[in-house]
């Protein structure tokens, strides 16, 4: 991507790179464990950088096809638990239990829409 500007002589083309943005609701919960919404493609950038283990998916419908190819071309293990919307907490318990009993992940992004 690139954009110019006039400094009122000439004009100049400057190479600028694309906006990180984390996913909608993304914040650390613990040292190397986030929780956010269900990622997009404009969020990739921002969790590339996170050098991200795995991700939890605990929504309705199957991963995106772009979670899916993004997860493999990061070398990022996606785990999916079906959840329906607004569900409470106890009916969790499988996505959070596995959170918190793997040790080994850089990232657990749970997301619920």
């Amino acid at each position: 991507m690139t954009s110019s500007f006039n400094d009122g002589n000439e004009r100049e083309e400057v190479e600028t790179l694309p906006s990180l943005m984390p996913p909608y609701r993304f914040c650390m919960v613990d040292n190397g464990i986030y929780r956010g919404a269900y990622p997009t493609l404009p969020n990739f950038r921002f969790l590339s950088r996170l050098q991200l283990k795995t991700i939890i998916s605990l929504i309705p419908e199957p991963i995106t096809e772009d979670l899916r190819a993004f997860s493999e071309m990061a070398s990022i293990n996606v785990i999916y638990i079906p959840m329906e919307r607004a569900i409470p907490l106890t009916d969790a318990q499988p996505g959070l239990s596995l959170a918190l009993e793997v040790r080994e992940l850089k990232l657990s992004l749970r997301h619920l829409r």
